[in-house]
């Protein structure tokens, strides 16, 4: 039989690293593979030709972001900047976020830039960290105890961490029923089903299919931080080249008894076909002619009605685009989406019951890691949108000031007048505020 002293050993090498392995993991998985992720899901921005001053049209994107460990910048032997050294100090152990945007000018062969982008917070422990796969005597000779786990963040000398959050679980159509539901506008009741997309890189999308009192359903997203309402038919269509009959065989399922579910198909269709909508061509042309104004933040000025539909369609329900080819996706989409409404006709008509969204099985755990992915996808994606912003008003305000042709000086001098993006996310760390 074991002693108390060896079990207490146990508890202490065995469970003790468990408790923040999610979290080590998970920013590792940030450092690994969540970086490139970010950079591959984020658009190419660009500048429409502008006749008037004689500016030509000009795009620009991330190429490659990483994260350097963290280093000393005086004249020490050993450049290795350690936790210890931060907390004595009352530094923050962060490594060097570089990064190289490509940009273009015209037809002209690309420009790689390559630009330091802030100091950046990094875990305890973690890929990043220089303690890790330490010993725990060599632990003790970084003046670290010899069970540091670490799963933590040192900010101006102090320990921080990011707790986990619940979440309403991944993928999954949640129904509900809520009186806040009915106040969306006119005609919305209380009846609902929603789902959180989550998409490779943990960024998620969380989308509501209403039911209208005139049994009609209609679909709600957000994008740029504005919601958006579209008829659940017509994104139907725009996901895949479908029929009427199709899709009224698809909700139905062949029930053809169930007159509550056929009469508002049906219902649904011919609203659809009001609107002039008779293939997926048309369809994508509709969206993408509403929604252009949104899409204009990537290169909408350079696509034609039917691709930004097309767009806007890849936007949606981002767990599917893990599939190898464009019609395994939209074919997916297709399906949830119908899924969704059959949820949604079966919960208003009192076949099923309401979900619980409180209960365990619609949740989820948040990882930090993940959440910290999320963050610093949107600061990127911010400092691309900064930098599209600082140039339009030097075009609109000092327009001899916007030089392309002669080379990236200018383009360098719009991206030096935006916020460094790890002070944003020490920012985040140090006041738990997502918004800067």
């Amino acid at each position: 039989m074991a002693s108390v002293e060896e079990d207490r050993t146990t508890y202490k090498d065995l469970l003790l690293p468990d408790l923040v392995k999610p979290h080590v993991e998970s920013f590792n998985f940030f450092a690994d593979h969540g970086i490139e992720q970010c950079v591959a899901a984020l658009q190419t921005y660009s500048i429409p030709e502008n006749a008037e001053i004689g500016t030509p049209r000009v795009r620009y994107w991330f190429e490659n972001v990483r994260i350097t460990k963290p280093f000393k910048t005086d004249s020490s032997k050993d450049h290795r900047l350690f936790p210890a050294e931060c907390r004595e100090g009352g530094g923050t152990y962060s490594g060097e976020l570089l990064a190289t945007i490509a940009f273009q000018v015209g037809s002209e062969p690309e420009v790689l830039i390559e630009r330091k982008m802030g100091l950046i917070p990094v875990m305890v422990q973690s890929r990043l960290c220089h303690l890790e796969h330490l010993s725990p005597s060599e632990l003790v000779a970084r003046k670290e105890e010899a069970t540091e786990i670490g799963g933590y963040f040192i900010l101006n000398g102090n320990e921080r961490i990011i707790r986990m959050l619940l979440v309403p679980r991944r993928n999954v159509v949640t129904a509900i029923i809520r009186p806040s539901l009915a106040n969306r506008g006119p005609d919305f009741t209380k009846y609902g089903v929603y789902l959180r997309s989550v998409r490779r890189d943990q960024s998620s999308l969380t989308v509501t299919l209403h039911y209208l009192a005139t049994g009609a359903c209609m679909f709600r997203f957000t994008m740029s931080k504005q919601e958006f309402f579209v008829p659940a038919v017509v994104l139907l269509k725009a996901f895949m080249e479908t029929t009427d009959r199709n899709i009224f065989l698809q909700i139905t399922q062949g029930d053809f008894d169930n007159n509550f579910v056929t009469d508002r198909t049906e219902l649904m269709i011919r609203q659809t076909q009001s609107l002039g909508l008779k293939n997926r061509k048309q369809v994508l042309a509709y969206l993408g002619r509403h929604f252009r104004i949104m899409l204009q933040a990537g290169e909408g000025d350079m696509m034609n009605d039917v691709d930004c539909g097309r767009q806007l369609c890849r936007f949606l329900f981002g767990h599917c685009e893990v599939m190898e080819s464009e019609e395994e996706i939209n074919r997916a989409k297709f399906d949830i989406l119908v899924h969704m409404t059959q949820k949604l006709y079966a919960l208003v008509q009192g076949r099923i019951k309401p979900d619980n969204p409180d209960a365990l099985a619609f949740q989820e755990f948040l990882l930090p890691g993940h959440l910290y992915t999320m963050i610093f996808k949107e600061k990127l994606d911010d400092f691309l949108l900064g930098v599209r912003a600082q140039i339009q008003r030097d075009m609109k305000k000092n327009p001899e000031k916007v030089l392309f042709w002669e080379g990236p000086a200018y383009f360098k001098s719009a991206m030096d007048k935006q916020v460094d993006i790890g002070m944003r996310m020490r920012h985040f760390l140090v006041t738990g505020n997502f918004d800067q």
